[in-house]
Order: structure tokens, then C-alpha cells, then sequence
């Protein structure tokens, strides 16, 4: 017991510090933190760098930083699929507006 209570806190201490990079976890950590507050968001964070070190551990992978830019991608991706399920629901379509001002169906 004692010994998971220090390894929680030094994670909780890494996410805190980890919020002020510009990595993927921070990305996360901001997303989290932006819905459910501060304590949340830390605990989130710490939970998955935890589970980062524990599959680094037991399979022997190796942590690839996947940088803002694929976390972006990733969130906005997950946020069309969201808009076009729920607009489908109520009998619509989406309608993607392209650069030339043309737009592009389903996406």
C-alpha cells in the first residue's frame, strides 16, 4: 500500500510538470483539464503515464512522442465522426466546405 501510494504521487508529480510541455500528454492533460478541472486532469494524466511505463515494462515497446500536431489531428478527427453521428440521427448530412469554396459530401 505504501509503496503505490509513492509511485501515484511521483506520476501525479510528472503530469503536473509534464502539463507545462508541449507533447502529446500535455495535449491530453489540457483537454481533460479544460472539461473536469484541475485535480481530475491530473489523475487522468498521471493514470496514463502510468500505463505508458506499465506496457513499456511488460511487452519491452519503446514510448514514440506523437507530438500536438497528431493529438490535434486525432481530437478534430473524433469531433466530425461525433457531428456526423448526431446529425445523422436527426435525418441530416454533413457537408464539408473545401478551400475553393466548394463542398465536399460526408466529411
Amino acid at each position: 500500500p505504501g509503496r503505490s501510494r509513492k509511485v501515484a504521487q511521483a506520476l501525479r508529480m510528472v503530469a503536473v510538470t509534464a502539463r507545462r510541455s508541449r507533447i502529446f500528454i500535455d495535449a491530453t492533460y489540457r483537454a481533460v483539464l479544460a472539461r473536469m478541472g484541475k485535480p481530475v486532469a491530473t489523475t487522468a494524466t498521471a493514470r496514463e503515464l502510468g500505463l505508458l511505463i506499465y506496457l513499456m515494462a511488460t511487452r519491452g515497446g519503446e514510448y514514440v512522442e506523437r507530438g500536438m500536431q497528431a493529438f490535434e489531428r486525432i481530437r478534430a478527427t473524433r469531433t466530425v465522426a461525433n457531428l456526423n453521428r448526431g446529425v445523422k440521427r436527426h435525418g441530416y448530412l454533413l457537408v464539408r466546405i473545401a478551400e475553393g469554396g466548394e463542398r465536399e459530401k460526408g466529411a
